[in-house]
This record gives C-alpha cells, sequence and structure tokens, in this order.
C-alpha cells in the first residue's frame, strides 16, 4: 500500500463519519416525508457516500490533468461542468439530449 492508496482510505473513512454525524440525512428524510425504512435510508446514505467519492474523483482528475498550466485547468474544469450541467438532466430534458450524447446523461 503506497501514499495515495492510504491517504484515500483515510479520506474515505473521514468522509464516512463526516456524513453521518452530520445529520444531515435523516433531518433532510424527515422533512421531505420519505419513507422511514431503515433499508432506504442506507442506500440513500450509500448513494451520497458514492457521489461524494465521484465529485471528490473528478476535482483530482482535473488537477492532474492540469498540473502544469493553469489555463488549461480552467478550461478542464469549466468544461466539465458545463458537461455535468448539460447532460445532468437540469438544463436539458433527458428527451432533448441527442441519440448519440445519451451516454453523458448516465455518466
Amino acid at each position: 500500500m503506497d501514499h495515495q492508496d492510504s491517504n484515500h482510505v483515510c479520506r474515505s473513512c473521514c468522509m464516512v463519519f463526516s456524513k453521518i454525524s452530520g445529520i444531515q440525512s435523516p433531518n433532510t428524510r424527515y422533512v421531505i416525508g420519505f419513507d422511514p425504512s431503515a433499508g432506504r435510508f442506507f442506500r440513500q446514505y450509500l448513494l451520497l457516500l458514492l457521489l461524494n467519492q465521484m465529485a471528490s474523483a473528478l476535482f483530482r482528475f482535473i488537477a492532474a490533468i492540469g498540473r502544469g498550466d493553469l489555463i488549461l485547468a480552467n478550461t478542464f474544469g469549466s468544461f466539465a461542468l458545463v458537461m455535468l450541467f448539460a447532460l445532468g438532466g437540469f438544463v436539458l430534458l433527458r428527451e432533448n439530449i441527442r441519440k448519440w450524447w445519451i451516454w453523458g446523461y448516465w455518466m
């Protein structure tokens, strides 16, 4: 296990504990009125953890690509945000996304 692996494990553990102590998920589920079953709560919690890991990995990927050049890093970061907004279903509906771009909707 090298330095990066141990760093990733440490960050993941810290993320799990910070999400547990934040009481964000139970409050959100109670206020919105979701089903109070424990199984659905833990599935939503797992989804939040995986979403956090994906966002962290995307941030690190963009930082690694544009490591030496600030202009390149800003360009890649802006492009990633545009793709996330455009293909995420908020700006463009799924039906309005072209057939050859639909893979981006599911990413």
